[in-house]
């Protein structure tokens, strides 16, 4: 059929908005004062980007928001303090609290450059305009890229693509059906429960992008 190449990415980004915070419970906050109060939401995405080749145009993006968590805490705790000096304060000790416990162990170096982003927003919007918020998110993402070796192989992953949108099981080629158990792989395809429990007694590999994994890796995956 042709090479794979699977390429991961994670990375961050920190904004401040004025929109209001997603209707979430606080997590944890620090008692602030009406006009000293800041809310910090974090919102964590996972993302798999399918291509079919390089020069194609044909590309499918899955991404699955997890749930979304908000502290509040007090900007003028933050006014003369950077990264060095934050934990000093109780807002900057809870704000690198939340921001680490989001990054796994092998990103965590990202965790400095988060909060000195957070601290540089907050320093030059001061005074903040009410409802204002930090909103950052954390993006886990994968891209599979497909060089198929000939125009046939091309349109088999091009067909298989296409029935996924349109809501059919790429195993059996049946729609699915409302009702009907489906699974998700990982890799964010979906199937029918019982064709893709027979496919990976065979094969553990997603049928559509050929992703690789562990058994053990689709146990908090498997229901869609």
């Amino acid at each position: 059929m042709g090479s794979l190449e699977i390429i991961a990415y994670d990375h961050c980004t920190v904004n401040l908005n004025s929109v209001p915070c997603s209707s979430v419970d606080t997590t944890s906050q620090i008692p602030p004062s009406d006009d000293d109060a800041l809310n910090i939401q974090f919102m964590s995405y996972k993302e798999t980007k399918h291509t079919l080749a390089p020069d194609s145009g044909t590309q499918e993006i899955w991404m699955i928001p997890n749930t979304t968590e908000v502290i509040t805490v007090r900007p003028s705790e933050l006014c003369n303090h950077d990264y060095t000096t934050i934990m000093q304060s109780s807002s900057g000790r809870m704000i690198v609290d939340f921001i680490d416990t989001h990054f796994p162990p092998q990103h965590k170096i990202h965790v400095p450059k988060v909060v000195e982003k957070i601290i540089d927003l907050v320093q030059s919007a001061i005074p903040l305009v009410p409802k204002d918020f930090i909103d950052v998110r954390r993006i886990e993402e994968i891209e599979i890229l497909r060089h198929p070796y000939s125009e046939a192989a091309k349109a088999y992953i091009r067909n298989r693509f296409q029935a996924t949108k349109r809501g059919t099981c790429a195993i059996c080629m049946d729609d699915f059906e409302v009702g009907r158990n489906t699974s998700r792989l990982p890799c964010l395809h979906v199937f029918h429960g019982p064709c893709i429990v027979k496919w990976l007694e065979i094969d553990l590999h997603c049928p559509l992008c050929r992703y690789s994994f562990k058994l053990r890796e689709l146990a908090p995956w498997f229901d869609a």
